[in-house]
């Protein structure tokens, strides 16, 4: 008799719903051969996985959608997310994180994969959570075979390693316009996803920058007690950013590349996330949307129109096979890619206006009178005034139909 109760309670317990047998919330460590959903672990706040001291973890997050998820590494007190395997792919509630046996982690919806590790037959026998936020997947030995450090979104943690090949890409902003941090000829650098994309900051050119050591490209960055620490090959220290306040050297700090192309600093507490006040770039007007496209930045994050363009709103179109004119913007303006950019041409005005007008993609040029330099530009964002007068020729095409407008509004797309 004892039997058979023993084996109806092992049916009934074989039978229940995924959602009563496997929403035990694992601790640090996570073995092979798991799935589950958002709704799974609806009682935990769709968290899967923390960390040893409960500081970080894993799991689906809800978007501004409630009915979407994102798959994500989150510091818990703050709730503020460092990492995510699908930002750009949201789920919904019953679509999978599946960590199967072969050692592949992936994110299904449907029969589709929405994310994945790429790590099956890897040698990979457990996921591990670290309190520094890393996720990993480990082998037998211990050893890391894939880790979200090395994958990162938008966010950088301290004792992350920044390396060549890396790049953080911020979330599309209202302009449809997003921007990335990479490592570029020696330097690091941001760029907005203009085609091509236009630079607008380079830690080379950053006067508050720390210069330990001259000479050599840069190769890798780490956050590293109260400094953002530049190193070259050899893992020779070039430069650091040192951050103002060091009342928390031994804090962890948070480096986020935001939809407005700023990076901003923060440091992660027990229960909250203070904001450490530091911004790259340092001047708002050198941000690629400061302003709306074409309309001039001004100290303050001020806003104007030029008057000599239409409504401030040229046809954003193509200019091939159209009637065009250039019209004066003035020479006292400036653009936020002027510095970070080689010049189209050496030339004269007029060679430089009529290179643009015979160019039907250019949208834009400048003209430095000194050096000849003349730069043109597919697509713009917004300009930047210059309050001593000083700046570059500067001149819109527009199409030769277009006439003049009113100059106000023009706040930035961030």
């Amino acid at each position: 008799m004892e039997s058979w109760i023993s084996l109806y309670l092992v049916m009934i317990f074989l039978f229940l719903p995924e959602t009563c047998i496997a929403s035990v919330q694992n601790k640090g460590r996570l073995n092979l051969g798991f799935q589950g959903s958002q709704m799974t672990w609806i009682d935990n706040d769709g968290l899967i996985l923390v960390s040893n001291s409960s500081k970080f973890a894993f799991g689906f997050n809800p978007t501004n959608d409630v009915t979407l998820f994102l798959l994500v590494v989150i510091h818990v007190s703050s709730s503020t997310i460092v990492w995510s395997a699908n930002r750009d792919s949201p789920v919904r509630n019953n679509d999978n994180f599946v960590f199967d046996d072969t050692g592949n982690a992936n994110l299904q919806s449907g029969k589709s994969t929405i994310w994945s590790t790429n790590t099956a037959g890897k040698g990979v026998s457990a996921m591990e959570l670290k309190d520094s936020g890393n996720l990993i997947l480990v082998g037998k030995d211990g050893s890391v075979i894939w880790e979200s450090f090395t994958h990162p979104v938008d966010t950088l943690l301290s004792g992350q390693n920044f390396t060549q090949g890396m790049k953080l890409v911020s979330t599309p902003n209202n302009n449809n316009l997003s921007y990335s941090l990479e490592f570029k000829s020696g330097d690091m650098v941001l760029s907005a996803s203009f085609q091509p994309p236009q630079p607008y900051w380079a830690m080379g050119k950053d006067d508050r920058r720390t210069i330990n050591q001259v000479g050599g490209g840069v190769t890798s960055a780490i956050l590293d007690g109260n400094a953002w620490k530049i190193y070259g090959e050899k893992r020779v220290l070039l430069w650091q950013f040192i951050f103002p306040d060091d009342k928390y050297p031994n804090a962890t700090r948070l480096a986020v590349l935001g939809e407005d192309g700023s990076i901003t600093f923060s440091i992660l507490q027990d229960e909250s996330k203070l904001d450490s006040g530091t911004r790259i770039p340092q001047d708002e007007c050198s941000r690629p949307d400061s302003c709306d496209p074409y309309f001039i930045c001004y100290s303050g994050n001020k806003c104007q129109c030029p008057s000599a363009l239409p409504s401030c709103k040229p046809e954003t179109a193509s200019f091939c096979n159209k009637d065009v004119e250039l019209v004066d913007a003035g020479d006292s303006l400036g653009y936020f890619a002027l510095g970070f950019v080689s010049p189209s041409a050496k030339t004269d005005l007029n060679g430089c206006k009529a290179s643009c007008v015979g160019n039907c993609s250019c949208a834009a040029m400048f003209f430095d009178s000194t050096s000849g330099n003349c730069f043109m530009f597919d697509q713009i964002g917004s300009l930047q005034g210059s309050v001593n007068g000083a700046g570059f020729k500067s001149y819109i095409k527009v199409s030769a139909s277009q006439g003049n407008g009113d100059s106000g509004g023009g706040g930035g797309g961030g």
